[in-house]
């Protein structure tokens, strides 16, 4: 664990964007994040709501008819889908091939070693029929101009800081796209059905308490670095002008407070910056307004844990979903108190079982996935060189974003967090990110 440090600095307009960043992945904007919301709930109510409701008319005809026509209006032909073992991606490739030849679809998973969700998305992809490209992040030469060029033009379509990360695997996506692909993004699919929300407080209200919640369930690379210096104030006071709009969604029966804050902040603010691949060939099918009428405009017992989503992924497509647990017809949920007295019961005996703690040479998947340093030269390089370049802004008093490197390089991973956070940092300033004023 790395010792807390305090920022400062002369130019505290940008020490305070890079503690937002550090905190939470991104920079606060009350304006950015209420017209991004404010453009979901329009959309969601210009949507009319369908009688059929099976699994097959959501995935068979609803969202086939959403890729058909994004493919229409777009005029590509060929759909490339970023593949992970998640059920987003998994259910746009069954829904891909009911609008579309199999020739016509391909998919894609970044892996430079081998992981389960490369598994289950090489597993998926075989069974589907479809061709899976395989992109290795540890076999490409990556300079840190590149990386800084796709930040600046991924922030003027989507106004969102991405992490340095994140926008390597949209430079790996271009490599297996033309000018006929259109990608097709999971983006929002696990939002939209309930996946994020708080466990067993589906429904809490209060707005310090939804506040609580989402703060301790949304953390950037950064924030065990900060912990003790970060003033949460201006994040707050984010969150609590985007909960003076809860009157307008109280007419969705399936939303609740708390997806106000994670569809404007964690959504609007953050991952829509970070799907991987040139947004102008990008379709995302789960922000379809006919999609959103649907889960906003069900019973809310629709969304909490996933249950329906999950249901009817495997009724509809039962290949491709074949790991997936679960059969028969539908059931709404257990009570809140039954999923509370749960929640309880897991937690006493994760108490009890004391796992050990992770080992200093250990490898997170995400390591794995979108590359590492220690494996590949040039990676290490722009790491270098961003780290160097983070440093002598002078942010941190005591912490060095080299001297963390040199001993993740040194095989202690402890560090790579940190480490990311501070290269993703210094990449958005070059590139004029932050401050985003």
């Amino acid at each position: 664990m790395m010792p807390e440090e305090k920022l400062h600095g002369a130019d505290q307009e940008l020490v305070q964007d890079v503690a937002d960043y550090f905190r939470l992945a991104l920079v606060p904007d009350l304006d950015a994040a209420e017209n991004w919301l404010q453009g979901l709930r329009e959309a969601a109510e210009s949507a009319k709501r369908k009688r059929q409701e099976s699994p097959e008319y959501l995935f068979k005809a609803l969202l086939p008819g959403i890729i058909d026509t994004g493919m229409k209006e777009t005029g590509r032909r060929s759909i490339l889908i970023p593949l992970t073992g998640g059920l987003d991606s998994r259910g746009l490739l069954g829904a891909a091939l009911q609008t579309a030849s199999r020739p016509n679809v391909s998919a894609l998973t970044f892996a430079g070693q081998s992981t389960t969700d490369l598994e289950v998305a090489s597993a998926t992809a075989q069974r589907a029929g479809v061709r899976h490209h395989i992109a290795d992040p540890n076999g490409i030469d990556w300079r840190l101009e590149d990386v800084v060029q796709e930040a600046a033009h991924n922030f003027s379509l989507s106004n969102v800081c991405c992490t340095e990360s994140g926008l390597r695997a949209s430079l790996l996506v271009d490599r297996y796209t033309t000018s006929d692909t259109a990608i097709l993004s999971g983006f929002f699919g696990d939002a939209i059905t309930g996946g994020h929300l708080p466990f067993a407080n589906e429904k809490a209200s209060g707005t310090e308490r939804l506040i609580g919640l989402f703060l301790q369930a949304n953390q950037g690379h950064g924030v065990e670095l900060i912990r003790s210096s970060y003033d949460e104030q201006r994040i707050r006071d984010l969150c609590r002008g985007l909960l003076r709009t809860q009157p307008a969604w109280k007419s969705f029966p399936g939303a609740s407070p708390y997806d106000i804050l994670d569809f404007g902040i964690r959504q609007g603010l953050r991952i829509r910056g970070n799907v991987p691949g040139d947004k102008r060939a990008m379709l995302t099918p789960y922000t379809d307004p006919a999609w959103l009428g649907f889960w906003l405009r069900s019973p809310f017992a629709y969304r909490i844990e996933q249950s329906y989503y999950r249901y009817a992924l495997k009724s509809a497509f039962p290949t491709i979903f074949e790991d997936v647990p679960g059969e028969g017809a539908w059931r709404p949920p257990r009570s809140a108190y039954y999923r509370a007295a749960r929640k309880r019961l897991r937690k006493a005996l994760r108490k009890y079982a004391r796992p050990p703690a992770p080992s200093p040479t250990w490898t997170p998947r995400f390591l794995k996935e979108r590359g590492d340093p220690r494996l590949n030269a040039s990676l290490e390089r722009l790491y270098q060189k961003a780290a160097e370049g983070f440093d002598k802004r002078g942010v941190f008093q005591d912490w060095s974003a080299s001297a963390a490197l040199e001993r993740f390089l040194q095989g202690d991973v402890r560090h790579y967090n940190s480490v990311h956070a501070a290269v993703s940092a210094e990449v958005n300033i070059l590139a004029g990110n932050i401050p985003a004023r």
